[in-house]
């Protein structure tokens, strides 16, 4: 709206004059996986040691 009208502004003082004004955002936020644990499984190496 600010644009439109011929406002220059940065996302930080829209954020800002949003939150005085009471104004939330109705973007979706993006999706985020979740991060898994850390499974390692040992593998013995069955070849070490056995070349000729």
């Amino acid at each position: 709206m600010a644009t439109r009208r011929g406002y220059q502004m940065g996302r930080w003082l829209a954020g800002r004059l949003m939150k005085e004004l009471g104004l939330v955002s109705c973007q979706q936020p993006t999706h985020r996986y979740k991060r898994g644990g850390h499974e390692h499984v040992a593998i013995p190496n069955y070849l070490e040691g056995s070349s000729p």
